[in-house]
Formats: structure tokens, sequence, C-alpha cells
């Protein structure tokens, strides 16, 4: 793709010129630049670039369209993270289970928190009756042997469930009571 804009050229020459500066010459006579015409770059003065970013330099871009198209969709994983987290937050997941799911710090979630949620009174989550709490740990099991269901969203299929009843946080609780620390850290997933 031919680059004819202005501000388009100023962004490489500016570009090529940093890459001059640093001695990265093998990048620039790779990309078709040769010595003469690096050297003579080099002499311009600043007044002169601005004017040669006005000239028809006949710029091409070459697009890698798989590595574009891996940025696109990583992208759109980065705002379904976004997405996942703020339900989480609002529906009261613990702070354990949101910073091993997102890798974000304490300070992070508490910003989240006071963004998206009413003030908290705080205390433990209430624990459902004996048969409730029977039915959350077979609808976990279940939700945790489909393979299709992406890790982050199984607390959200979970709580989907039981959404009129119970926060994550209790849900968290349920799953997690008859587990020790280190099969606790295992559910977090």
């Amino acid at each position: 793709m031919v680059v004819k804009d202005e501000f388009l050229q100023r962004i490489f020459l500016s570009h090529v010129f940093r890459l001059l500066e640093e001695g990265r010459l093998p990048e620039l006579l790779e990309a078709g630049f040769s010595m003469e015409t690096l050297e003579a770059l080099r002499g311009l003065s600043a007044q002169n670039l601005e004017l040669l970013s006005t000239m028809n330099l006949r710029c091409s871009i070459k697009v890698e369209d798989a590595t574009f198209m891996l940025s696109i969709q990583t992208v759109g994983e980065l705002q379904k993270d976004k997405e996942r987290l703020e339900y989480y937050v609002t529906h009261q997941a613990p702070a354990c289970l949101l910073m091993t799911l997102f890798h974000v710090s304490g300070s992070e979630l508490q910003k989240l928190k006071d963004s998206l949620c009413p003030p908290n009174k705080g205390g433990r989550y209430a624990m459902p009756g004996e048969k409730q709490r029977e039915a959350i740990h077979a609808a976990w099991a279940a939700i945790g042997a489909d393979t299709a269901v992406n890790p982050k969203d199984q607390w959200i299929v979970l709580h989907q469930k039981y959404e009129r009843e119970f926060s994550i946080g209790t849900l968290w609780n349920v799953v997690n009571e008859f587990a020790s620390p280190s099969a606790s850290a295992d559910n977090r997933r």
C-alpha cells in the first residue's frame, strides 16, 4: 500500500530518522534505502525534513495479515476480559478469585469496585441450605467438565444459574467449603 498522506509521510520520516539515530542501518537497508540516501537524509535540517514530508515520496507499507488479524483478536479478548472482570466485580466475586483469574492488583480491584458498586457493609457471605449447596456442587462439577467453557467464564456460568439467589462470592464459598487451601486455589480458575 503506497502512503500518499503528508501526515503519514511525516510520521514515516520521523521513524526512519529515529532508526538512523539509533544506528539501525541494517533495517533501513533491508527496507530499500541505499547508504547514499541515508547519508543525504541524515544531512537534512529539520526544516528540510518538514519540506521533504510534503513531497511524493512513494513510501509503502506492507501489512502482515496474519499478525494484523491476531492483534485484532487480542483486542477482542482484552475487551471480553474487561467485561468479564466488571461482571465479577458487580456480582461480588471475592478478590482472591479476581486476582487469580485476571492478574489484577488489590488497588486496581478497589478502584473498580468503587466505580461499579455501592458501598459494601462487609461481612461474610451467607451459606445456602444443604440441598442448595449439593446442587451448586453438582452444577460446578458439570461446568468444570465442559471443555467448551472458557475458564474465565466458569464462575459466570455458575452464577447465571443462581443469579437471583446468590452472589459469586457465596457460590465461591460453597464450592470451596470442603477444600484445603491448595485445592481452593485450584477452584479459582
